[in-house]
């Protein structure tokens, strides 16, 4: 009883430990290229190059991330975001990890240590229109510290 008691606890506190080091990872991304539509104001598209930013994504857990895009040495707003993992082939252990926010216009796709980030909210006509109107596509790479 008491080994069967000590094995319990053990288990426990491995999980527990192992889940506290999940939440603590930090992984710094850096884009390598972004390339996209940008739209005039005449409602017309261009194939061009955007800048490439640095981002700061917080392991919360396996479903929830925090990525925060870094300008200089000045953090901007962390967004949150939903993650699910499915396996890169059948049989695989190697996962990609999508995460997407709520809106659905911005995923994350990681897999081992890099990335793509897709923004996909495409045109809008008017000029009420508070949204990023261009459609891009990055990827990169994350290290971790």
């Amino acid at each position: 009883m008491m080994i069967l008691r000590t094995a319990i606890i053990s288990a426990i506190a491995l999980w527990l430990s192992a889940s506290l080091l999940l939440a603590d990872e930090i992984l710094y991304c850096t884009d390598t290229a972004v390339t996209g539509f940008k739209w005039d104001n005449a409602g017309n598209a261009d194939l061009v190059k955007f800048d490439a930013f640095r981002f700061t994504v917080k392991v919360i857990s396996d479903t929830r991330r925090a990525i925060t895009r870094t300008v200089g040495d000045n953090a901007g707003i962390s967004r949150s975001y939903t993650c699910v993992r499915i396996p890169f082939t059948r049989g695989s252990q190697d996962n990609q990890i999508i995460c997407n926010r709520v809106s659905g216009q911005d995923q994350w796709i990681f897999y081992k240590n890099n990335y793509t980030h897709a923004f996909l909210a495409g045109p809008s006509v008017g000029p009420a229109n508070l949204m990023d109107q261009n459609i891009w596509i990055a990827y990169g790479t994350c290290t971790r510290y």
